[in-house]
């Protein structure tokens, strides 16, 4: 199963935007509890080794550790106080303090004292302390709810000498509360975080991703072979390297197909009036009158006029169909484009003895080429003079019709019929004309057709209600 590309590059983006945060919010939330009990046991350090140095003064001086420390505890606890730290509230002391001597038999203990007389050298921070070295232990306060009470121990000196060792413990369950509101704060802001990056991946691959779709549209509009014109792809070299291969590929194909067709059309169409002139030709080998052969003549020099009919319209066709886009395209007025053409056909209006009405806006402003919009226009009051009977009337009309300005002309002719309504813009396809009963070249609303789409708009004929036929051009507004 052939999986899109957008399905692909937007699961990427999501999977890595998605194992990138939860690796950073379980990485950061994991780091938490240390760092905040290595500043807690930071603390710790320095107030046991100020409590150590003022004990080891007062035991210089002639105190008992008892007396030394019993006051300073009894006063604190009880003593009330509220301290707001943040969103904790604090209410009581909660640091204790120990005192062993030197082979580690606890002397003080502010908290149990039932553990005076207890030989705590076997503890590893009293230990290491009497060693020489930094005396440090956690013990578990609770084992359900894993709270801890960190142990840091400080040397007594008296007179320069290990006289004993003084621990300050502390529970941490004051860090754990700060540790459990920090870790909420990291997780709400790495899924705040994760979510925009996911917001800013989804646009990114959306913009991405726009440019290939246009290439791809681009690419089955001309593989369809309708008028593909180049889309806009950003500043991306990749993008517009891939856009300048595949222009090219398109000109190549559409070259090697456009001479097949048109070499096909080409001989289709001047296999009659080349037989004509071979016949011809060859009559007048014969004897004949004059008449005759002036008639032969004649023949010869119509259907020539019409093989070199034939090629001029289609080198202009080719010419028109060859381009992806106007190359240039510039304000215009179609109304007065329009006045303009009507003044300069006002003599064949007047030489078939047609009437013409007009309704014209007062401007129209549009966007294109003044020279190919007067040849689609002229063309379409050319084929409303050509099927239109002696007097009759030819309407031309200028309105708005939503974003787009419509131009109809209207004739009083015969109409076409149903089946040749959806031909009458393919190549070569005509219908005889009332006057003369003969065909034109076939090319003109094929030519039409082309400069409309060069131009973003339309071209569209229908039969009216009564008699004639309406052809509306379409333009898009300025």
């Amino acid at each position: 199963m052939r999986v899109p590309i957008r399905f692909g590059i937007i699961s990427t983006f999501v999977f890595v935007t998605v194992l990138s945060f939860a690796f950073l919010a379980f990485w950061i939330t994991n780091r938490i509890r240390p760092n905040y009990l290595k500043l807690v046991e930071e603390n710790l350090v320095d107030t046991s080794r100020i409590l150590a140095a003022d004990l080891g003064e007062d035991l210089e001086s002639g105190l008992s550790t008892q007396d030394s420390l019993d006051d300073v505890f009894e006063r604190v606890k009880s003593e009330s106080f509220e301290s707001t730290i943040y969103e904790v509230t604090k209410e009581q002391v909660d640091l204790n303090v120990y005192v062993t001597d030197a082979k580690g038999i606890v002397l003080y203990h502010s908290s149990l004292p039932d553990q005076v007389s207890l030989n705590y050298s076997d503890w590893n921070n009293i230990k290491r302390t009497l060693e020489g070295a930094y005396g440090a232990r956690t013990t578990p306060d609770d084992p359900e709810d894993k709270t801890q009470t960190l142990h840091v121990s400080a040397p007594i000196l008296v007179d320069g000498n290990l006289v004993g060792v003084l621990t300050v413990e502390k529970p941490v369950a004051w860090a754990a509360i700060f540790i459990e509101d920090a870790r909420k704060e990291i997780i709400y802001a790495a899924i705040i975080t994760g979510g925009i990056s996911l917001i800013l991946s989804l646009l990114m691959s959306a913009w991405l991703l726009r440019p290939i779709g246009r290439l791809t549209q681009y690419a089955r509009l001309a593989s369809e072979g309708k008028r593909a014109y180049l889309p806009r792809l950003g500043k991306a070299k990749e993008l517009q390297d891939m856009a300048r291969a595949l222009q090219t590929m398109h000109k190549e194909l559409e070259g090697k197909q456009y001479v097949e067709q048109y070499i096909q059309s080409l001989t289709h169409e001047i296999k009659s009036p080349v037989s004509a002139i071979r016949g011809a030709a060859e009559l007048m080998n014969e004897e004949m009158s004059v008449d005759q052969r002036n008639r032969f003549l004649s023949n010869i020099a119509v259907e020539s006029k019409r093989i070199n009919q034939i090629v001029d319209r289609l080198l202009e066709l080719s010419a028109v169909e060859k381009l992806q886009q106007l190359e240039e395209s510039l304000p215009l007025d179609l109304v007065a484009l329009t006045s303009e053409l009507l003044e300069n056909y006002r003599a064949v209006f007047e030489a078939h003895n047609l009437q013409i009405q007009t309704e014209l806006l007062d401007h129209a402003m549009i966007e294109g080429d003044s020279f190919l919009l007067a040849r689609a226009i002229g063309n379409v009051l050319q084929n409303g003079i050509d099927f239109s009977p002696d007097g009759a009337l030819v309407s031309i009309l200028i309105d708005e019709e939503d974003s787009c300005y419509r131009l109809r002309v209207l004739d009083e002719g015969e109409g076409v019929p149903a089946f040749a309504l959806e031909k009458v813009f393919e190549r070569f396809f005509s219908m005889p004309r009332p006057a003369t009963s003969k065909k034109s070249s076939g090319l003109g609303l094929a030519f039409v057709k082309e400069i409309m789409e060069l131009h973003q708009g339309s071209v569209s004929i229908d039969n009216r209600d009564d008699a004639g036929v309406v052809v509306a051009l379409k333009f898009p507004k300025s």
